[in-house]
């Protein structure tokens, strides 16, 4: 998301939104981190940098292209970690 605000008599005003993540974001996210979300409060200050938690470590994500048919007794009965 690309948020673009500039101040006017002291309030933020916002330029744009474009909604369409780069690709590489939404794996980044899998961190446990919502970027556009950062983005966003930081953009308008209302929060500091030092409050966005660190990304969790030890994390693989993998792309999967197409289609993946699972029969129930494949599903998983954990979340993944």
């Amino acid at each position: 998301m690309s948020l673009a605000p500039y101040i006017r008599n002291g309030l933020p005003h916002l330029l744009e939104i474009n909604a369409r993540m780069s690709g590489g974001l939404l794996y980044a996210c899998q961190s446990g981190i919502n970027f556009p979300y950062w983005n966003a409060v930081l953009a308008l200050e209302l929060a500091e940098p030092s409050a966005v938690p660190p990304p969790a470590e030890g994390i693989a994500i993998a792309p999967v292209q197409g289609v993946l048919t699972m029969a129930p007794d494949q599903w998983p009965t954990e979340p993944a970690v």
